[in-house]
């Protein structure tokens, strides 16, 4: 199954904005509505989010779904999703083993976590995680269940260098994305 790195990030930005109570497909795509009529930096991120799934997000999904495979919009799109969240941007709420079994008990994200080992044991430990915590078999997998759309949280350190300071790594994010698409 291939998904598109283009629409995966597309599909955070435009899953980002539900509150915790609206969680159905229809009260999402009411937001779509509201922006028709309302005004300000966040609605033009939701229209321009529009404009490039409409315009430029034209792929097929094959999955086990019953909805139609093409897609066409995010207004009509019903989304089935999984959540990977923890692999490519470290919080120890979603894997506290983690940190535990690699000494760094008392950090609480990557930034906190790379100051316990250092740069290079840090750098290690997180490539072996990109490349075993979320494998092809595991996307895979979650299109079997009908699964159309992954939400994969991804730090700004992946796009850039290190900021003087920050212990975030920055290295095979990218990568790791491209080896499951």
């Amino acid at each position: 199954m291939k998904f598109s790195i283009a629409a995966i990030a597309v599909a955070a930005l435009a899953t980002a904005a539900p509150t915790a109570q609206e969680n159905t497909l229809s009260k999402r795509t009411n937001i779509f509505a509201l922006a028709a009529n309302a005004t300000g930096t966040f609605i033009d991120i939701l229209n321009k989010v529009d404009q490039i799934a409409e315009t430029a997000v034209q792929t097929k999904i094959n999955t086990t779904v019953k909805t139609s495979n093409k897609f066409t919009s995010w207004k009509t799109y019903e989304a089935n999703g999984v959540n990977l969240g923890g692999w490519l941007s470290l919080e120890k709420g979603i894997q506290p083993t983690f940190f535990n079994n690699n000494g760094a008990s008392a950090a609480v994200d990557e930034d906190s976590f790379c100051r316990v080992p250092g740069s290079f044991k840090c750098g290690t430990l997180l490539e072996n995680r990109y490349a075993t915590w979320i494998t092809k078999s595991d996307i895979d997998n979650f299109a079997s269940y009908g699964v159309n759309t992954l939400r994969i949280p991804i730090g700004y350190w992946a796009f850039m260098n290190s900021v003087n300071g920050d212990k975030y790594h920055t290295g095979g994010q990218l990568a790791a994305l491209s080896r499951i698409s």
